[in-house]
């Protein structure tokens, strides 16, 4: 792949934040001397004033948008796809008592657990998980509660796969698929 590149899309206030911290030197991790003689790291003295994170969720509103945008070419002609999910922050901290950043953070890793624990992913060896049948992991995050759409040439529609999986790829039983972490 001859060109990839990762990009965040935040508000303005949130930028104009960071951009303040770090004109006032804030953001650094070196240490400067305060006028008591104390070293002060100034990155660990923001880190120590601002609110925990988790206090925050409860006021949290919005969606968070993580996808890729993928631009190529395919059978001769030029293609875009974008694959993502949305979390609503409000839904998350209802079901799991955080904000939507942390759900989809969560929810792919308990998937992948989940995939690891019922065999249907095979991992005697290190693997990343984009090295692993896809197909079972997208269904188990639409099962519980991340789904995941795709928006091309033909609109935006939720993952469905036509074909059945290959017979390597089951499918993790519903028995075991829960909210808030009852009945594993």
């Amino acid at each position: 792949v001859p060109n990839v590149r990762f990009w965040m899309g935040f508000g303005d206030h949130y930028i104009n934040v960071f951009t303040v911290l770090k004109n006032l030197g804030l953001l650094s991790e070196q240490p400067v001397r305060i006028a008591e003689g104390q070293e002060v790291v100034p990155l660990k003295l923001v880190k120590a004033v601002l609110p925990d994170p988790g206090s925050l969720a409860p006021d949290y509103a919005g969606k968070t948008c993580i996808g890729d945008l993928v631009k190529g070419v395919k059978d001769g002609r030029e293609r875009e796809v974008l694959i993502y999910n949305v979390a609503d922050h409000g839904e998350a901290y209802e079901e799991v008592g955080s904000q939507g950043i942390s759900y989809t953070a969560g929810v792919p890793a308990t998937a992948a657990a989940m995939l690891i624990a019922t065999g249907v992913w095979d991992v005697k060896r290190m693997a990343n998980v984009e090295e692993l049948p896809p197909r079972p992991f997208l269904d188990l995050l639409n099962r519980i509660g991340l789904p995941t759409r795709i928006r091309d040439e033909n609109g935006d529609r939720a993952v469905a796969f036509l074909r059945p999986p290959p017979a390597r790829a089951t499918a993790v039983p519903d028995h075991i698929i829960c909210n808030n972490a009852e009945g594993i």
